[in-house]
């Protein structure tokens, strides 16, 4: 496999445990280490564990102070963070060596890219399902038009800023290459830039694992019709995350950050469970990563039915409780 000989720079994003790395993030790292033969360098909250970023092939870690642990979930925060970052990178080394910034593909990981590309003058890309090395330059590839096209592009005017979907979970263990030292360099992000603060914010609850790591993800449409006991309890059973269309968080019905979809967040667990879920091109586009998809809708004509391994057609009243039966 070709590989580059230019730097890249990853955000260390925490999971619910605020010293542990998700492990979307942690796919995300091992991947970068895979495509670079030179510095990978990372940033994020100190209070990340710094064996776990050594093991994932971190050689630079550029710590902030951030007592929240949550901070990054306001999309200035991470460009103020990214900045902090860069400005300590570029003291270090030109940023020409700089292959490309990525992030993850969440809400605030799509703005944050968006704008660090306008400040940095380059290109950003979102929703991207997977990196390799051509030419000596990144290559990203990406679903486009609500899936239906796949499409392959590199960013030439600078440094890549790429905002990586949760796919890259599965990507090359490199543990056996870590480095025996990990560099800890304590960073301020870029205060100038930040239009907000933090005072007392605390990240909306969310009901079982997060979407972007669990194995399995059971996702409410519009044919729930805001009748929400037998999702939840069928995701509890399963130990899933709980997600929901466009339409769903619309009605208020579950709250914005479960959106599954182009304009939410994209998943890959073992196994997708779809209720009530018709199949709009804008949500399949954010569950194709998916090893298993699982629908049950009233409509025969569905789409969603076109690319699930296992489709039910039936009324949810009347499936769903017979389900949870037969899972005891």
């Amino acid at each position: 496999m070709s590989t580059l000989n230019r730097n890249l720079l990853v955000f260390a994003q925490p999971g619910a445990d605020s010293s542990q790395l998700s492990s979307a993030c942690a796919g995300n790292l091992r991947l970068a280490r895979s495509l670079t033969t030179a510095t990978l360098y990372a940033f994020g909250p100190s209070t990340l564990d710094q064996a776990a970023l050594a093991e994932c092939g971190v050689d630079v870690f550029f710590a902030y102070d951030d007592s929240s642990a949550v901070a990054h979930l306001l999309s200035s925060q991470l460009v103020a963070a990214a900045l902090g970052a860069l400005h300590q990178l570029e003291a270090r080394e030109s940023l020409e060596n700089l292959g490309g910034v990525l992030l993850p593909s969440t809400l605030w990981g799509k703005d944050a890219a968006g704008q660090l590309a306008i400040l940095l003058g380059t290109a950003a890309a979102t929703d991207i399902s997977s990196l390799v090395v051509e030419d000596g330059s990144l290559v990203a590839s990406k679903s486009v038009l609500g899936g239906t096209w796949s499409t392959s592009f590199s960013v030439d005017n600078g440094p890549a800023v790429l905002a990586l979907s949760g796919e890259n979970t599965a990507a090359p263990d490199t543990n056996a290459a870590a480095p025996s030292d990990l560099e800890v360099v304590q960073i301020e992000p870029l205060v100038g830039y930040r239009p907000l603060t933090l005072e007392g914010f605390t990240p909306a609850e969310l009901e079982g694992p997060s979407l972007t790591e669990a194995k399995v993800v059971v996702c409410v449409g519009r044919g729930v019709a805001n009748h929400m006991e037998g999702p939840r309890a069928l995701a509890e059973k399963l130990g899933a995350a709980l997600g929901a269309t466009r339409v769903v968080c619309e009605e208020g019905w579950m709250p914005r950050s479960t959106q599954i979809g182009q304009s939410g967040v994209s998943v890959a667990p073992e196994l997708y469970i779809g209720l009530g879920v018709h199949g709009d091109p804008y949500h399949v586009c954010g569950i194709r990563a998916s090893k298993r998809i699982v629908a049950i809708v009233d409509d025969p004509a569905a789409p969603i039915l076109e690319i699930a391994d296992f489709g039910i057609v039936g009324k949810l009243e009347e499936v769903l409780p017979e389900l949870l039966e037969q899972l005891g």
